[in-house]
């Protein structure tokens, strides 16, 4: 199998997958390139980190009393002498 060249400088070390290419392609600017704009992007990001626990906190409201509900039913016991 062949290597791959990396260009001067971009060669990067990792502990799990040993040496790597660098692209140089960070988070922050793979967030800010969504749109043409990173202002654009970057509100785009902040209305929908700020908006995902509104749309989910139904879900997980169901999901939080349905696991409730399931613990309190599977820890009543039955009482052997009927009083």
């Amino acid at each position: 199998m062949k290597k791959a060249r990396c260009p001067k400088g971009r060669l990067a070390k990792s502990p799990v997958y040993g040496n790597y290419c660098n692209s140089g392609v960070t988070v922050m600017r793979l967030m800010l390139s969504s749109t043409p704009s990173p202002v654009a992007s970057a509100l785009l990001w902040i209305i929908l980190i700020v908006a995902a626990p509104y749309l989910t906190l139904n879900t997980a409201h169901r999901s939080m009393q349905a696991t409730a509900h399931t613990l309190h039913s599977s820890f009543k016991v039955e009482n052997p002498g009927g009083q």
